[in-house]
């Protein structure tokens, strides 16, 4: 691994080391954390939070925000929340220069012990897209409870619609990494083709108007003018280019910056649920999201 890494900012140096990691074949398959470990223990310290998972506890909210230009594969034992879970190659897709992900979610790690551990994030908090509204709690059974992997929160909820993009999107440009100058430059920075097998779907709100798109695989495009649930997890200031390129005529013409929302689209499992993809979407878009519109939710995602 390029030492250079180090001389990045501690989150970078992270995801600069997952990317690169995650290029590399494993004989074992289910090693993917022990063969990591090494590199995560100096990565922890220089983070000053402690590894879940293969995830930093304390900086959730932007390390949940992992994708692939690859058509992943489930990983046994691992939870679909984590990169771990999956094999193939990871990225963070984040635009140049942006500002910090926020978020007001209180990530809760559950136990054997059917606790809830809560994770205080070193991120300052930020208030909710709507005001908080006393939900029931969400039942889920002891069988559930008693998995370690699960990470419980509560955020909202919306329904909008999956569209097929208007052109097709060959390849993109890895994140890994985007500086073109200094001392720190990486050399792995690449075009980086789109596997065949997956897409860059649209997102449309209930006026039939695009509001964000998401990486999926092909199988979902025979469920193209259906509503997907997706779930609010954070704030950034902007898409990315790649994020925007097929939908250029589409796009709000008074917009110069769009202020979007981090969204994970999810799977349910009777009373759990699954990472399907990580997309973004305009915040305006909760204003016209499917009925039954913004809600909030107790998840235990697995």
């Amino acid at each position: 691994m390029p030492t250079r890494i180090f001389q990045e900012k501690p989150f970078t140096q992270y995801t600069a080391a997952v990317e690169l990691y995650t290029r590399r074949y494993l004989t074992v398959p289910s090693d993917i954390l022990n063969a990591f470990g090494g590199v995560a223990r100096v990565l922890q310290n220089h983070m000053d939070t402690s590894m879940h998972f293969g995830l930093p506890s304390g900086l959730l909210d932007p390390a949940l925000l992992w994708e692939s230009l690859q058509l992943l594969r489930p990983r046994d034992g691992f939870p679909s929340w984590s990169w771990a879970g999956w094999v193939g190659e990871i990225r963070w897709n984040f635009p140049e220069n942006v500002g910090d992900v926020q978020s007001w979610i209180d990530w809760h790690f559950v136990d054997r012990g059917k606790c809830s551990v809560s994770i205080k994030q070193k991120q300052s908090r930020v208030q909710p897209p709507i005001p908080f509204e006393p939900i029931e709690p969400a039942t889920f059974s002891n069988q559930n409870l008693d998995r370690p992997h699960a990470l419980r929160f509560t955020s909202i909820s919306i329904f909008l619609k999956l569209s097929a993009p208007s052109a097709m999107v060959k390849y993109e440009l890895s994140p890994l990494r985007r500086r073109r100058s200094g001392p720190s430059t990486l050399s792995t920075t690449r075009p980086a083709p789109l596997d065949p097998h997956l897409m860059r779907a649209g997102l449309s709100d209930l006026n039939n108007a695009w509001c964000g798109s998401i990486l999926l695989d092909e199988s979902w495009k025979d469920r193209v003018g259906t509503t997907v649930e997706l779930v609010i997890l954070s704030t950034l200031d902007r898409f990315t280019e790649n994020e925007l390129h097929a939908w250029q005529e589409r796009l709000p013409k008074h917009d110069t910056v769009m202020s979007v929302y981090n969204v994970l689209m999810i799977a349910r499992h009777d009373s759990t649920v699954s990472r399907v993809s990580i997309g973004r979407v305009l915040q305006t878009s909760l204003k016209s999201s499917y009925p039954p519109g913004p809600v909030w939710k107790e998840f235990l995602l697995e």
